[in-house]
């Protein structure tokens, strides 16, 4: 539609508002009119739009569809009027009203196939317990009980049927004015309840309304992507406006939703922090499990979507429940868990995920390293045994684990460093320690040199990355032999200083012996490892 079109025609539209509130304005100041004239006006203008709407839309649907959306808003706020400022109409009567232009948009929404009336007809359905109320919404619930169940209920209905009608239309707007009304009525509800509180029926019914503002619409989307079903985009202004957000929105749902239920979840009941991590660990086992059922429908994308969801969700989930040097070594091998799965489900995205989190954990290892190595704080055995335990994982997975050779040398190569700074935090304040530190320190750089020739998993494959970690471990030996005779010889006690430097000579005798050998398989030669003849 040319742009000059949707100019003249919205310009129109509130031009003819503005006309119509200045006659009123007129007209009530000079007493021409009695507040139920003045009502009767509106609902008759607005029934005057509606049906000019309906006989244009024939010819020219986009346009008769603007026209009968303005009158569809005029006849919301006639009722409104009608209550609130004139007392012309009771509760009720207004109430009626409004839901029956709501249901009216609906209707005319399903017969013209436009999402811009069923959008309508949701948001005037939705404030109309909330604008009819007795002192506004803080007097919610005046036409519903008196109370948040009522509204609740009415709420929920609502929502219920926007998704009903996206199961079968796909309208993304709706589906954005749904999630987006909803959790606004939520978060009313939730401060008119209190920020906190019991198990009251009250909250229990605000649960029921962010369950289904959030994993009613994920599992929506989820349902209508799996069957082959794309987000339709109506043939209307605002739509084509929009139409970029709608792109990929049931992979959003999957991201987005489960965690902003848990934000609303948490925000109606505060509970501790052990309540909310399991409850975030049970939606990460949920959102993995739909990710699964989802595998068998040829839908990738989506499947590795709902993992990546659940990788998040659950790494919140564990951050909550769990603390310390425990957190630390669970959320390693929670990650370790990531990786090895990325490999089962061949997802490069989940994988790019995963090894993200790797990362992470190998950046609060160095943190933690750097802080023990320079004192800044003591260091506890659980410390050190937690630190340990990441350190062997990252040189298994490094070792052991598929991964391009880039991500490998750095992931090895930082879990090597960590160990020599692990062995420097352990001894560093322990009389006599510096002997610990070479003696470790020896046995990792014999460990990188026998475990570049003897890996023959896919990981040491690459003749370049083995012989990187041979020199890496000649280097450190070398270091070692060093720090010998310019520290362990004068600052190490003589029984100590006996026992290293004939620990240290034997090693690098059996090394000796067996490094042409070695060093054949680091080549790529692949000989038997065996002693040389004499």
């Amino acid at each position: 539609m040319p742009p000059i079109e949707t100019i003249f025609k919205w310009t129109g539209v509130v031009l003819v508002f503005l006309a119509v509130a200045f006659a009123m304005g007129v007209a009530i100041d000079r007493g021409w009119l009695t507040p139920a004239m003045r009502v009767a006006g509106g609902l008759a203008l607005g029934a005057g739009f509606l049906g000019a709407g309906l006989r244009i839309h024939s010819s020219r649907p986009v346009f008769g569809q603007t026209v009968e959306g303005a009158g569809l808003a005029i006849g919301y706020m006639s009722f409104y009027a009608g209550h609130q400022l004139f007392g012309v109409f009771t509760y009720p009567i207004s109430f009626t009203g409004m839901l029956a232009i709501t249901t009216l948009a609906f209707v005319l929404a399903f017969r013209q196939s436009d999402s811009a009336l069923a959008v309508i007809g949701f948001l005037g359905g939705l404030v109309t317990p909330l604008i009819l109320a007795d002192g506004g919404p803080s007097g919610v619930g005046g036409g519903t009980g008196d109370s948040l169940v009522g509204l609740a209920a009415y709420t929920g209905l609502l929502v219920a049927a926007t998704i009903a009608v996206y199961l079968k239309e796909g309208w993304g707007s709706l589906m954005g004015a749904s999630v987006v009304g909803g959790s606004a009525v939520v978060i009313l509800m939730w401060s008119l309840a209190g920020h906190a509180g019991p198990y009251t029926p009250d909250r229990l019914a605000i649960q029921l309304i962010i369950v289904l503002v959030t994993a009613g619409w994920w599992l929506a989307t989820v349902w209508r992507s799996r069957s082959g079903l794309s987000v339709a985009v109506a043939d209307h202004s605002i739509d084509n406006l929009l139409r970029p957000l709608f792109e990929y929105v049931e992979l959003r749902a999957v991201l987005v939703l489960p965690l902003w239920g848990l934000v609303l979840s948490y925000a109606l009941w505060r509970p501790d922090d052990l309540v909310i991590g399991g409850a975030t660990l049970a939606v990460a086992v949920l959102v993995a499990l739909v990710g699964f059922v989802v595998r068998g429908r040829g839908e990738p994308v989506l499947e590795t979507t709902h993992y990546v969801s659940a990788a998040i969700t659950g790494a919140g989930g564990l951050a909550l429940v769990l603390s310390g040097p425990v957190l630390f070594v669970v959320m390693a091998a929670y990650v370790l868990a990531l990786i090895l799965a990325a490999e089962l489900v061949d997802s490069p995205v989940f994988g790019a995920v995963a090894y993200t989190g790797g990362f992470a954990v190998l950046s609060v290892l160095v943190v933690r390293l750097l802080i023990g190595v320079t004192g800044i704080s003591p260091i506890t055995a659980g410390d050190l045994a937690a630190d340990l335990t990441v350190i062997l994982m990252t040189l298994g997975v490094a070792a052991f684990v598929a991964m391009p050779t880039d991500v490998r040398a750095a992931v090895g190569g930082l879990g090597y460093l960590a160990g020599l700074a692990w062995f420097y935090e352990a001894f560093q304040g322990v009389p006599d320690g510096q002997a610990a530190i070479s003696a470790g320190w020896a046995t990792l750089g014999a460990a990188a040199l026998v475990g570049a020739a003897m890996v023959k998993s896919g990981s040491m494959d690459d003749r370049r990355a083995r012989k990187s970690v041979a020199v890496t471990g000649l280097v450190t030996i070398g270091v070692v032999i060093v720090k010998l005779f310019l520290v362990d010889l004068a600052g190490v006690d003589v029984l100590w200083r006996i026992g290293l430097f004939l620990g240290t000579g034997g090693l690098l005798l059996v090394l000796a012996y067996f490094f042409p050998t070695l060093w054949r398989r680091i080549e790529g030669e692949d000989p038997a490892v065996t002693a040389p003849p004499a």
